[in-house]
């Protein structure tokens, strides 16, 4: 409705109309950094393509996984490690079955992490050494222009559109809980005395789902898709983000800034991003 918003000439419309038509293309970078404070890297990640090649029947789908594992003596890194396996391992299952096509990409992903969720619990249950280890996990499958993310815990999927930044993801923590209720601001929240304590993780019961989320999207050309650990969000707000997202034309480029932002801001945690451009 607004004359600002239109193509200015007919021309310009037809360009956007062939630009829409054409051929979609994923370029992405996934990090991880150990900190400047843990001796250890608990999360994992994961950044796989798959294609079928079709002169008739194309098809490209793309897996993005972070996780972040939880509990002493090296069992953090396990529990991330099974999560970012099990939800390989899933999805390339049931690609294959559907011979690359993507359906249900908020559905599988969710699915993923459940299993995920219980392949932690058996491990425990094996390995009484491990009890209390979990991991968080968020994961994107994208299916273009179709995209689904998943996640259980504090680790978060951003997207930005245009100019604009949101997370898509919402934390499974108690900070945001006393968010939700009016106990406390989003401000607040950054350096409250709980703010670590998430309410669901993979592994963290001794059965029963872990109560995995998920969101479908639309991307488009132009759009940036970021999934991280809370290493990140825990020294770079979100105002940084957009504008390291923004100024960086590559996403090597802009992954590996985020994780020198993290760092600078004090580095407590481990830190891992996973950055993705559709153009």
């Amino acid at each position: 409705f607004s004359p600002a918003d239109r193509w200015p000439t007919i021309d310009a419309f037809k360009a956007e109309l062939i630009a829409l038509g054409g051929t979609f293309r994923l370029r992405a970078a996934a990090m991880t950094d150990v900190g400047r404070v843990r001796e250890h890297n608990e999360d994992a990640v994961l950044a796989v393509d798959y294609t079928r090649e079709s002169l008739v029947d194309p098809a490209q789908s793309h897996l993005y996984v972070v996780a972040d594992g939880m509990g002493g003596a090296e069992a953090g890194e396990i529990a991330a490690a099974i999560a970012v396996q099990t939800i390989r391992s899933y999805i390339e299952s049931r690609l294959e079955s559907a011979r690359g096509e993507v359906t249900n990409g908020a559905e599988l992903l969710t699915a993923a992490l459940e299993e995920a969720n219980s392949r932690i619990i058996e491990y425990v249950a094996s390995h009484p050494e491990s009890r209390g280890m979990g991991s968080t996990g968020v994961c994107a499958l994208v299916a273009p222009p179709d995209a689904a993310v998943a996640w259980v815990g504090d680790s978060r999927g951003y997207l930005m559109e245009g100019a604009t930044l949101r997370q898509v993801t919402k934390d499974h923590s108690l900070v945001q809980r006393l968010i939700e209720i009016g106990q406390i601001t989003a401000e607040e929240a950054h350096t409250h005395e709980h703010k670590n304590v998430i309410t669901r993780s993979l592994g963290a019961r001794q059965s029963g789902p872990a109560g995995a989320e998920a969101v479908s999207l639309k991307l488009k050309r132009g759009d940036k898709l970021m999934l991280c650990s809370d290493g990140l969000t825990a020294h770079v707000d979100d105002r940084q983000i957009h504008d390291i997202l923004g100024r960086n034309p590559d996403p090597f480029d802009a992954a590996r800034e985020l994780i020198v932002a993290a760092n600078a801001g004090g580095g407590t945690d481990n830190i891992t991003v996973i950055v993705v451009y559709a153009s």
